[in-house]
């Protein structure tokens, strides 16, 4: 059964589903824009070597990036010898988070390691998978998501709807 509107309301639904559409466009169109124009800019600024202070507004930084085997780090970072120092090269697995927090909430030496997942205290509190977790009231706010390319709008909308005059 299609939900019942008035034509009013699809007119309206209809129109500001179109305008979702034509803002996604523009966004893509304005990040190609974007794309092309620094890369354009970046191409000036190498061609013409201007330093930082020379355009007020555009300064350039250079990222250098190494290709890394994953492998071969992971087994240099769990190296005895490399152990001790290596821990801005790992990350704790996430299927094993709750193991090396356990084995850590036993060392009272590594309580003070840990600071708060607000994401997970957020998702805890939503869930009330944690009896007694403190929280204040919470704050309901609707979101909307919009999948641009999924919207239909005119009869393709219509055909999802049984439109009806509006009662005065």
């Amino acid at each position: 059964m299609k939900p019942t509107v008035s034509a009013s309301q699809f007119d309206r639904l209809n129109a500001a589903l179109a305008e979702a559409r034509r803002i996604s466009d523009k966004k893509a169109d304005i990040e190609q824009q974007d794309r092309d124009n620094r890369a354009l800019l970046t191409e000036l600024f190498t061609e013409m070597n201007l330093d930082n202070k020379a355009v007020s507004g555009l300064s350039m930084s250079v990222r250098t990036t190494y290709l890394i085997d994953d492998n071969a780090v992971l087994a240099y970072a769990l190296d005895d010898a490399n152990f001790p120092h290596a821990a801005p090269l790992l990350n704790v697995r996430k299927d094993a988070v709750g193991v090396v927090i356990s084995a850590a909430m036993n060392d009272e030496r590594l309580k003070g390691v840990f600071e708060l997942d607000k994401a997970g205290a957020q998702a805890a509190a939503r869930e009330g998978s944690h009896v007694g977790l403190p929280h204040g009231e919470p704050i309901i706010k609707p979101t909307i998501a919009i999948r641009p390319l999924d919207i239909v709008t005119d009869h393709l909308l219509a055909g999802k709807f049984e439109i009806v005059e509006a009662v005065s």
